[in-house]
């Protein structure tokens, strides 16, 4: 509890980091990630996983070919985590 202390007085003090540089670093460390490609892959997993809850839901053979063919048309457009 004592190191919490005084980690948050380091940060929010006089004697060491302010708040101000904390929020740069992090600013600077999400600027760099590729979030295009993140969203992409949370939208292709939710999608992937909604509709194989959907035909499972299902006992109509048909829906579930069509979500294997969805997931076959994902990967062939290049998204390899509609397998995951």
């Amino acid at each position: 509890m004592k190191a919490i202390k005084a980690l948050l007085a380091v940060l929010a003090g006089s004697t060491g980091l302010s708040w101000k540089l904390v929020l740069d670093v992090l600013a600077a460390v999400l600027g760099r990630i590729a979030w295009p490609i993140i969203i992409e892959r949370l939208f292709t997993r939710i999608a992937v996983s909604l509709l194989e809850k959907l035909a499972s839901m299902s006992t109509n053979r048909l829906t579930k070919e069509t979500v294997a063919d969805f997931k076959a048309q994902l990967l062939k457009d290049g998204l390899k985590k509609a397998l995951e």
